[in-house]
């Protein structure tokens, strides 16, 4: 089963992200700041068991004068730091970074500034961090939502082995661990959308394949915030649920079990754009390492 060029899925470039370092947004960072360069081997001091014990085992970054993005701290002795840096999780599974946590692991810090002759600066500054936790919480709360379209065949019956051979000329990938077939983009390691079967089972196999089993019809969808490119994957899902709705034959429905429409279609992509716009003015950019880390 291969790619058929005249219905594939076009390929969309993918914005750079920036590596994961440092996020103040999600994260209480204490960056080590002066005017002198941190010798390696002194740096290297925060990772020894007393260092990482008293300071609560953070994570750890730095920057030579080399580097363009931060890197994990290394027990390399050899070189020197510009920038220097630790970072605790606000929220974690076990519960939340308080205030008074926050100020004490700023106090430990400063001892650590006095050894390298640098001074410690926290972002949030404790008395906000309370703050920041109220606003991660606001946007997992507004934004955990997804974009998807249904296409249920007018027999409510089609061949899953057809449904594979379909989803291989559109350019999807087969995920045999999700179950489900990804468009998938160069830069990219998460899809733009995904297809599942709908009906007594919601997940594609080689042996449903196989076996020829019936289905309702298909899911396609993607979480926006962990979207890489949300807009170009609500376009090109669209034209992947036109094209199987084609195949079976069925029809196309909306998020509310409505039959997809020129004017449904525009509604979704003002809804889309508009969510894009407000994550991305809070920080919180689909597809940017803050996102991934939060949903």
């Amino acid at each position: 089963m291969q790619p058929d060029p005249a219905v594939a899925l076009r390929p969309v470039q993918i914005p750079i992200r920036k590596r994961p370092g440092p996020s103040p947004r999600l994260q209480f960072v204490i960056e080590f700041v002066g005017p002198r360069s941190v010798s390696a081997s002194a740096a290297a001091a925060l990772l020894s068991p007393d260092w990482k014990s008293a300071l609560g085992e953070p994570e750890i970054y730095a920057m030579s004068q080399a580097d363009v993005e931060w890197r994990p701290l290394t027990q390399t002795g050899a070189g020197s730091y510009d920038s220097l840096a630790i970072a605790w999780d606000l929220l974690t599974l076990r519960g939340q970074l308080s205030k008074q946590s926050a100020q004490h692991l700023l106090q430990t810090a400063e001892r650590f500034a006095e050894q390298i002759r640098r001074r410690a600066m926290a972002m949030p500054v404790p008395d906000d961090v309370p703050k920041a936790i109220s606003q991660i919480k606001q946007v997992e709360e507004h934004f955990d939502a997804g974009a998807s379209v249904l296409v249920l065949a007018n027999s409510r019956e089609v061949n899953e082995y057809e449904l594979w051979v379909w989803c291989a000329k559109l350019g999807l990938t087969s995920n045999l661990t999700e179950g489900t077939f990804d468009w998938l983009v160069p830069a990219s390691p998460l899809p733009l959308f995904s297809v599942s079967p709908v009906g007594d089972t919601e997940s594609f196999s080689l042996e449903g394949a196989q076996r020829g089993d019936r289905h309702e019809g298909v899911l396609l969808g993607f979480s926006v915030p962990r979207s890489p490119e949300p807009m170009a994957g609500l376009e090109a899902m669209f034209a992947a649920a036109s094209f199987l709705g084609g195949k079976m034959p069925g029809k196309v429905y909306d998020e509310n079990n409505r039959e997809l429409t020129d004017r449904s279609r525009q509604t979704m992509r003002q809804e889309l754009a508009e969510a894009v716009e407000a994550m991305t003015k809070l920080g919180f950019a689909p597809g940017s390492p803050e996102c991934l880390k939060t949903f």
